[in-house]
């Protein structure tokens, strides 16, 4: 087995945990101790990447600029970088990161319309970072798909293209399934991001590992939106038990966890009804909101409403596909 490198997303993915309020002090001192450690990538910032400040919708404590200012101080080692999504990040949130040499940057869109990220990774490429192409919800494509949007993606210029089970929906079948479909098409570097509503986060993580995927994304204590991500500790303890060793001291990694993240987790609870059923019916946590909405209009049960969307599009819950599943239901 290979030894992936690791992306910890500790301090972007799980902003969501406390409604984004990652402090730039937050940042210092967590990026300061995964460098010291000796992680290879730490992602920072807004959990819907760069610009999200801007909208009052996703405010968070702090703007870009304070992110980027704490990351350039604590990172000597390391690689850091933010997450951009096309229509939410701008050309000259781009230009911004790079007047602080940002290392690298995951450009996240939708799987099926992941060529609205192409000029975004050119300008990218022009600055001069590490470009990872996230494909956001992979799990909405077959397998051959997949390859060839990956392939696209590593034309655009992308320099990994990163699987990412948005719902905690695969399994880990589809993992290989991905893995094998991407290899077939291009020579990028692939990467995995695992979310774990379905309990399955580690144990894909360790199977893309095994398929020779070379970039695994992993948070502290599995912080992250909905059930939370790979666990970093017990992702590294487990790859030990099977004979991998990937060089990170395990206790340090703990002190980090225990001094500066476990403070900020506010009573984070991974596992619930609404997050078991998402991970089953591959669901979306961002369309949390218009659920509940049409549920309580129509009197219905939200978990059931999920599941029932589910069926017609796991790609976008619309309210319109959202009202009308209501009223069968109701």
């Amino acid at each position: 087995m290979n030894k992936p490198k690791i992306l910890d997303t500790t301090l972007r993915d799980g902003s969501y945990v406390n409604s984004f309020q990652i402090t730039k002090e937050d940042t210092f001192k967590i990026a300061k101790g995964l460098d010291e450690v000796g992680i290879k990538y730490i992602e920072v910032g807004h959990g819907l990447g760069m610009n999200a400040t801007s909208y009052p919708n996703m405010t968070g404590v702090c703007s870009d600029i304070d992110w980027m200012e704490a990351s350039a101080e604590a990172v000597k080692n390391s690689k850091w970088g933010m997450f951009f999504i096309p229509g939410i990040g701008r050309m000259e949130d781009i230009d911004l990161a790079a007047s602080y040499n940002m290392d690298f940057i995951r450009i996240g869109a939708n799987i099926d319309e992941y060529q609205k990220a192409a000029p975004f990774i050119e300008r990218a490429k022009e600055k001069g970072m590490y470009v990872c192409a996230n494909f956001m919800k992979t799990y909405a494509l077959g397998y051959d798909e997949v390859g060839i949007k990956a392939a696209e993606a590593a034309k655009y210029g992308s320099d990994l293209v990163c699987i990412v089970d948005s719902a905690g929906a695969m399994l880990p079948v589809d993992v290989e399934g991905c893995v094998k479909a991407i290899k077939d098409r291009t020579d990028a570097t692939i990467g995995f991001h695992g979310h774990n509503n379905l309990g399955l986060a580690i144990s894909n993580s360790v199977k893309a590992a095994e398929l020779g995927v070379g970039v695994i994304d992993t948070s502290l204590r599995g912080m992250g939106r909905s059930a939370g991500n790979t666990v970093t500790e017990i992702f590294l303890l487990v790859m030990e038990r099977m004979g991998i060793d990937l060089g990170f001291d395990i206790y340090k990694l703990f002190d980090i966890a225990e001094q500066y993240v476990d403070p900020i987790l506010n009573g984070y609870k991974q596992v619930d009804s609404y997050s078991i059923l998402s991970g089953y019916a591959k669901f979306h946590s961002s369309f949390t909101p218009v659920i509940n909405k049409y549920a309580e209009a129509k009197g219905v049960d939200p978990r059931r409403l999920i599941v029932e969307v589910c069926k017609e599009d796991i790609i976008n819950a619309s309210e319109e596909l959202v009202e009308e599943v209501a009223n069968r239901i109701k």
